[in-house]
């Protein structure tokens, strides 16, 4: 028989959440937070997952599903997952969902404060989008997307320990069961530079095979400054201020299958409102507009651009008499920012993109996000990344700089931490810079559970022991962490594997010079 147990923290959840919405009993809020987890697309690689905390909230199976119902859910899962269950299987999913819902529920309603109807009113229109995310679709039989993958180790030189090299196999996992890699560090700690020697080792060691992509949204890259790492790593510069963004932002979405899309479309709109204040009105408007305008796609077999939108959109404000607001603001500045003549291959080599300090900062900002909903979706139509020994093949490396412009920002972290969980099993490492360690540990969610390895760089705030300690991983009584931090300056970092090591950071320009 079905047995499920909540975590500890969502016990209590559990019995705010059923007395919030004056429930009858405690199974329902349960098969609520359930749908409403596969509904925000959150999914979960069991290989993955460690020892579960089993101490909350107890739910028999027939108390959470009856006869009827239960067979319903674990269809929905086994359509969700592309895979038929076992009864193991089953009972771990229904249990990580069951706290994965619970916890996102809690955090709009208490944390948030959002209302508790309208959030409910809200999931209800948009309805349970419950096809797989890996657009394996069985009506329209498409074959999963095939791009190339490096099956060799990637060990990174981080820097130097007393002169010997610390490295991290971020693809073997006998020593990493995570690629993504999170950084840390001040302005003028050498973030970028660091960035950049990564990326031109994974470049040398993979002779090419793993392509890479660096948004730089301060707009401080030049092509000149650039020229040696960019001829290094055969990098693209796209200067998006020049007109150099020829890309379609929607040319992944299904033109077919009217299921597949609505799913895709509802990325779409999700990765807009993230890094947008757009309330549930806007976002229904900017839903309707999009789903006229995929009537005419699926018609004439062209995918609509950001322009198409844009003018959409205005008339339907027109039409609708309404007034000009921020979501059609949006739309106004990120228009003429992507080219229509030919699309860049994003993913197929490696592109720095520059985007003009100039620009707006929401517009700037939805141009990644528009650009990551592109590569999550493409993929995550990818098969899972194949595992020869303990080497994890690779596929594809996202550095995202300014990254706690969306850790802080409520609406997009909840993407990000889905692109974090979701595009790892398909060989796809994410490096994220920030500017502090509390950046990574929201009220939330700690990002730092998604993240492999952590380097910190010099941080302002050197007595932070609390976020450091968590940031790195390191253990309360690690007694080399005050030292290491004592040291902590500009071209130095600290790594924490079994204890905290001071290292000298291993710098491109530094390789440049030398040569």
């Amino acid at each position: 028989m079905l047995s499920i147990k909540t975590n500890q923290k969502n016990k209590q959840v559990v019995n705010y959440l059923t007395k919030k919405f004056n429930f009858p009993n405690e199974a329902v809020i349960a098969r609520i937070a359930i749908a409403y987890s596969l509904q925000k697309l959150t999914k979960f690689n069991l290989d993955e997952v460690g020892n579960l905390d089993n101490t909350g909230k107890e739910y028999k199976g027939h108390n959470l599903f009856n006869s009827n119902s239960e067979d319903l859910y674990r269809s929905l899962f086994n359509q969700y997952y592309c895979n038929t269950t076992t009864n193991e299987q089953w009972s771990q999913l229904v249990k990580l969902h069951l706290d994965d819902g619970l916890s996102k529920l809690y955090n709009l309603i208490s944390v948030q404060e959002k209302n508790h109807i309208d959030v409910l009113i809200e999931s209800i229109k948009d309805g349970l989008q419950l096809l797989d995310i890996n657009h394996n679709s069985d009506a329209t039989q498409k074959e999963p997307k095939h791009i190339n993958a490096c099956d060799k180790e990637i060990s990174l030189n981080l820097g130097f320990d007393n002169g010997l090299p610390i490295e991290v196999k971020i693809n073997n996992q006998k020593y990493n069961n995570n690629q993504h890699i999170a950084i840390a560090g001040t302005t003028g700690a050498g973030k970028t530079e660091f960035v950049k020697d990564l990326l031109w080792q994974i470049h040398q060691q993979s002779h090419g095979e793993l392509k890479f992509i660096f948004f730089d949204p301060k707009g401080e890259g030049k092509s000149d400054k650039l020229k040696h790492f960019l001829d290094e790593t055969q990098c693209n510069f796209i200067n998006v201020s020049q007109g150099e963004l020829s890309f379609n932002p929607l040319s992944h979405i299904n033109l077919i299958d009217e299921n597949l899309q609505r799913v895709e479309i509802q990325g779409f709109r999700d990765a807009i409102a993230s890094v947008n204040y757009t309330g549930p009105t806007q976002k229904k408007n900017l839903s309707e507009v999009l789903r006229k305008i995929f009537i005419n796609s699926r018609k004439n077999g062209e995918h609509p651009t950001i322009k198409t939108i844009k003018d959409k959109l205005d008339v339907f404000y027109k039409e609708k008499n309404i007034k000009h607001d921020n979501l059609t603001a949006i739309f106004d500045d990120i228009a003429d920012w992507f080219k229509k003549d030919k699309d860049i291959s994003i993913y197929d080599s490696n592109c720095y993109i520059n985007l003009p300090a100039t620009m707006p900062k929401s517009a700037s900002q939805t141009i990644i996000f528009l650009i990551l909903n592109y590569l999550k979706d493409v993929f995550m139509s990818c098969s899972d990344s194949k595992t020869n020994g303990s080497i994890k093949s690779m596929r594809y490396v996202i550095v995202i700089d300014e990254a706690h412009v969306y850790l802080n920002n409520k609406k997009a972290s909840e993407i990000l931490e889905n692109l974090l969980r979701l595009i790892r099993s398909r060989g796809v490492m994410i490096i994220l810079l920030t500017q502090g360690v509390e950046d990574y540990n929201q009220k939330y969610f700690d990002f730092t559970s998604q993240i492999g390895t952590s380097i910190l760089l010099d941080v302002n705030d050197k007595s932070n022991n609390k976020y450091i300690q968590k940031f790195l991983g390191a253990d309360k009584d690690d007694k080399k962490l005050s030292e290491c931090l004592k040291n902590l300056a500009p071209q130095k970092g600290i790594i924490c594997v079994n204890e905290s090591q001071l290292i000298d950071i291993n710098l491109f320009f530094k390789r440049i010079r030398n040569n």
